[in-house]
C-alpha cells in the first residue's frame, strides 16, 4: 500500500500513479472495444470510481458526481469518448492514413465513425471541414471543452448535491491539496457531505443520529450551521 487514512502519499501524487499506471490501460484500445454492449463498458467505469474514493478518502456510499466533482476529473465513459474523438479527428485530418478512406466509406473496424458521429451530435461538436493537421491541436482542445461543456451542465442538474451548492463550478481548487493525509482526506468528506459521524449509520445499518438539542437528523450542513462552535471544534478528527 502507498496510502492509508492517515498515511501515505497525497491525493495529487495518487491520482498521478491512477493515470499513468492504471487509467491509460483500461483505456488502451478503447477504439475498438467502443461498440460493446454499456453492462461491460460500466464495469470498467467502477474501476476507477474506486480508484478516486481511495485518493480521496471518501465513503463507499459517496456519490459517483460527487468523486469526479471533487477530483476535477472526467469520468471514464467521457474520457474514451474524447480519444475516439481524437482518433477520428486524426483519421480525417492525415492524408494517406490507413483508415481514412474507410471512415470516409464509413466501414472502419468496427464501426468507429459511427459512434464517433453519434459523439459528436451528443456533445454538440462541430468539426473544421476540411480538417487539416496544423489544426489538429486546436480541435482537440475544442473537443475537450465541449466534453467540460457537456459535464457542467449534468453537474448544473444535480441540484440535491451537498458539493454542488460549495462547488457550482467544476474546477481544479488548490485547496483539496493538503500536506497532511488526514486533514485532506476529512476536509474531502466534509465537502461531499459524508462523513462518519452523519452517514456511519448507512454502513453499520442502524438509525441515523440525531442531534441532542434540537432531535433532528445529523448532518453536515446541520453541524457547520448550528454547532460549528460547541460541537464540530471539539470532534475528534477520527469522527470524521
Amino acid at each position: 500500500m502507498i496510502s492509508g487514512c492517515s498515511w501515505g502519499s497525497n491525493k495529487k501524487c495518487l491520482l498521478r500513479i491512477y493515470c499513468s499506471h492504471i487509467r491509460s490501460l483500461l483505456n488502451y484500445g478503447c477504439i475498438l472495444y467502443a461498440s460493446a454492449s454499456q453492462r461491460i463498458l460500466s464495469q470498467l467505469n467502477t474501476i476507477q470510481n474506486e480508484a478516486l474514493r481511495i485518493a480521496i478518502g471518501a465513503f463507499c456510499i459517496s456519490p459517483v458526481l460527487s468523486l469526479h466533482a471533487e477530483s476535477n476529473f472526467i469520468p471514464l465513459q467521457h474520457h474514451r469518448n474524447l480519444q475516439i474523438l481524437k482518433y477520428y479527428c486524426k483519421t480525417l485530418a492525415i492524408p494517406g492514413h490507413i483508415n481514412s478512406y474507410r471512415m470516409r466509406l464509413s466501414t472502419v473496424i468496427p464501426g468507429v465513425s459511427n459512434i464517433a458521429q453519434q459523439l459528436l451530435e451528443k456533445y454538440q461538436i462541430t468539426l473544421e471541414k476540411p480538417l487539416s493537421l496544423g489544426a489538429l491541436r486546436l480541435q482537440f482542445s475544442q473537443l475537450r471543452f465541449s466534453i467540460q461543456d457537456f459535464l457542467q451542465q449534468e453537474w448544473n442538474r444535480a441540484s440535491t448535491n451537498f458539493l454542488r451548492s460549495l462547488k457550482p463550478t467544476l474546477e481544479d481548487w488548490s485547496t483539496s491539496y493538503l500536506p497532511n493525509r488526514q486533514e485532506e482526506r476529512v476536509l474531502a468528506r466534509i465537502r461531499i457531505g459524508h462523513t462518519l459521524l452523519t452517514h456511519c449509520h448507512l454502513l453499520q445499518q442502524s438509525e441515523p443520529p440525531l442531534c441532542d438539542v434540537c432531535h433532528t437528523k445529523i448532518d453536515v450542513l446541520h453541524v457547520l450551521n448550528f454547532y460549528r462552535t460547541q460541537i464540530l471544534w471539539s470532534l475528534p478528527i477520527s469522527s470524521l
